[in-house]
């Protein structure tokens, strides 16, 4: 027998050996190729390959046109598509990301969580979201209809993109997903010359008081602060935190008997939890990334509240119970157990003193 288990481990260990071993060797031929494509696209825009990391990507850095860029791919992971970012470096002068507008961006419009920006062109307001919260320097930048047909021409170039990004460090187009071995047929220098274009003409400061009134009587609100989001999820993560400990302990010290204190506990935060959305929300809304800021807040505010209270009344319930223990008899209308591998727990019914015609267990 003891032989059979060497035999067995050794088996194991092989046959692990082996899948990391092809793993790896699947990795390398992948790496490979697009370390070869990354090399052929280098040669053909005159620049050179200055990095290669396995987590940040492989960097390529050059001139185009006497401009300064980089294109960055990365392999992509299981939570996240390959990808190549093309880069033009020049500074704007505020953050601005243009991306494919999905449903919930239009939900998010029609029920009045996010304020973004209108051209006034119905068929880009309705194909792209543009999130940024200066709409004062991006409004009449993207009034301009040549702007507009840039950004459209860089989306239609045949490769799927993510999002074009402004901001400090310069314009630049995330295309995903995207294989290692197509890098060098993708045509870099058509997006170079369009990241060029993008960058030029952008206002060095926003004109609030003449575009303020497209959205309305005040001005588009202010950035949310750090601060209070901070604070905002601090509260959030106590609450999912805290609740899953007292819920935890309080069921392994206090075990209610029955379940109708978790149900009432749990019925009591759904109001609570409406509650807090509810005003979330009106802090929230009214900017570009509204939304994706208060799905979070939304997930964890479903997860925290029915831990928190639940948790809560099932703790502070044992906590402050100063009653002296009352012995009662009672008819076992039912029994059962279940068992384990080193232990069986038993169960039994009877009815409730607590609640007459009801049963507890």
């Amino acid at each position: 027998m003891a032989q059979f288990y060497l035999i067995f481990a050794f088996a194991v260990a092989f046959l692990g050996i082996a899948i990391l071993l092809g793993f790896l060797f699947f990795l390398h031929r992948k790496q490979s190729r697009s370390r070869q494509g990354l090399r052929e696209l280098a040669e053909r825009l005159h620049g050179r390959v200055t990095g290669s990391s396995l987590f940040t990507g492989d960097l390529l850095e050059g001139l185009h046109g006497g401009a300064p860029f980089t294109c960055r791919y990365f392999m992509g992971s299981k939570n996240n598509p390959p990808s190549l970012t093309i880069q033009a470096k020049a500074s704007c002068p505020a953050k601005l990301t243009i991306r494919q507008e999905s449903w919930y961006d239009r939900f998010a419009k029609r029920i009045g969580l996010v304020a973004e920006i209108q051209t006034g062109d119905p068929a880009f307001d309705g194909s792209r979201f543009l999130d940024t919260d200066r709409i004062d320097i991006y409004l009449p930048y993207l009034s301009e209809a040549a702007r507009r047909q840039q950004i459209d021409s860089l989306f239609n170039l045949g490769y799927p993109v993510r999002e074009i990004v402004f901001d400090q460090k310069g314009v630049r187009i995330v295309l995903s997903p995207i294989k290692g071995e197509t890098l060098a047929a993708i045509p870099v220098e058509n997006y170079l010359d369009g990241l060029i274009r993008l960058s030029s003409g952008i206002p060095a400061s926003g004109l609030p008081a003449l575009y303020a009134g497209i959205f309305g009587s005040a001005p588009p609100r202010k950035p949310i602060p750090l601060a209070g989001l901070i604070l905002l999820f601090l509260f959030l993560g106590l609450l999912i935190l805290g609740g899953a400990i007292a819920l935890g302990y309080g069921m392994n010290e206090y075990e209610p008997v029955g379940n109708r204190l978790v149900l009432n506990a749990l019925a009591l935060s759904a109001p609570a939890a409406l509650l807090f959305l509810a005003l979330a929300f009106r802090w929230i809304r009214g900017r570009s990334s509204s939304h994706r800021v208060f799905l979070f807040v939304l997930i964890f505010s479903l997860i925290g509240f029915p831990l928190a209270m639940a948790g809560g009344a099932v703790m502070t319930n044992g906590l402050l119970d100063q009653g002296i223990e009352t012995a009662r008899e009672v008819p076992v209308t039912d029994r059962s157990y279940r068992q384990n591998k080193n232990s069986r727990t038993y169960s039994v019914s009877f009815p409730s003193w607590q609640h007459p015609g009801q049963t507890d267990r």
